[in-house]
């Protein structure tokens, strides 16, 4: 079974996107107010920011993790 929990989200405006790593460990959110946050999961199972960035000067519109063969890497859509 499994548990809810409420995460403080720690954006200033709305979230666009939130996606899962490959294995499901870490999580990215992208946002109007012009941020990517990632996420890690502790030991506990909680997700905590761990990176922060501002990676536009617009709104952030989707994000998307690559495949694992080629890292811990980010795409993000900031529609322009």
């Amino acid at each position: 079974m499994f548990e809810v929990d409420a995460i403080s989200a720690d954006h200033k405006d709305v979230i666009h996107d939130v996606v899962f790593d490959y294995y499901g460990r870490r999580m990215a959110t992208c946002s109007s107010d012009q941020t990517v946050k990632i996420w890690d999961e502790d030991e506990l199972g909680k997700l905590t920011v761990s990176s922060s960035w501002k990676a536009h000067s617009g709104s952030i519109w989707r994000i998307s993790w690559a495949h694992p063969e080629f890292g811990q890497v980010l795409a993000y859509d900031s529609g322009s």
